[in-house]
């Protein structure tokens, strides 16, 4: 909060290589209608840049207290407090799933929010899974594993937290299943004693069914 960000970059960012002629006037109607939502005191600034807040207000921005929430539960993690770890990531994905970023834009920087919103809650339901794994609380540590692999069934470290939560938690089936699809990429079953191709004294030669 507080930091202004200068006009041309604010229009660079939104209209990239299209601004119109009088993008600065533009930008200021947009800051008037934001200001209406959000309160003066929220958005600050003139003409020549604008912040959110300033120094000492109470202004945020809930994905960078997302990010904070979720650097601290990534730490707790590292030095062996799960429980702390779980708490703190558990309310950063708490605040990233309030909405989508930047909802009403179209432009590059709303796209690049979005993206980042979608890494951090991936990030946080992994490390939310595995803080309650280690804490004890295997079968909690499932739904958040499993949300993170349904978002992206490539992410291998969301299908290990997963896996584990599900063998700590004693679904052992479901645990290898999922090994099973993440090691293997064809499983063959043979059915060993299949039809007897061969019968009487040749089968008998031969050792019976094969």
């Amino acid at each position: 909060p507080g930091v202004i960000v200068g006009s041309d970059t604010l229009i660079a960012d939104l209209w990239e290589e299209d601004a119109p002629k009088d993008a600065g006037r533009v930008l200021a109607s947009l800051v008037s209608r934001l200001r209406g939502r959000v309160g003066t005191s929220v958005l600050t600034g003139g003409p020549n840049g604008y912040a959110v807040g300033s120094p000492g207000t109470d202004a945020w921005i809930d994905l960078a207290d997302a990010v904070d929430l979720l650097h601290e539960a990534q730490r707790r993690s590292t030095v062996g407090q799960p429980g702390l770890a779980a708490a703190s990531a558990d309310k950063s994905l708490h605040l990233l799933q309030r909405g989508p970023a930047a909802v009403e834009s179209t432009a590059r920087w709303a796209d690049e929010a979005r993206r980042e919103q979608g890494l951090l809650v991936r990030q946080a339901r992994v490390v939310l899974a595995a803080a309650l794994t280690a804490s004890g609380s295997p079968a909690s540590g499932v739904s958040p594993a499993a949300a993170a692999v349904a978002a992206d069934p490539l992410d291998e470290e969301a299908a290990q937290a997963l896996i584990r939560a599900y063998v700590l938690s004693g679904n052992t089936a479901a645990g290898l299943r999922l090994s099973l699809i993440y090691e293997f990429t064809s499983v063959y079953v043979f059915n060993l004693r299949g039809n007897q191709r061969t019968a009487g004294e040749q089968s008998r030669r031969e050792g019976g069914k094969v």
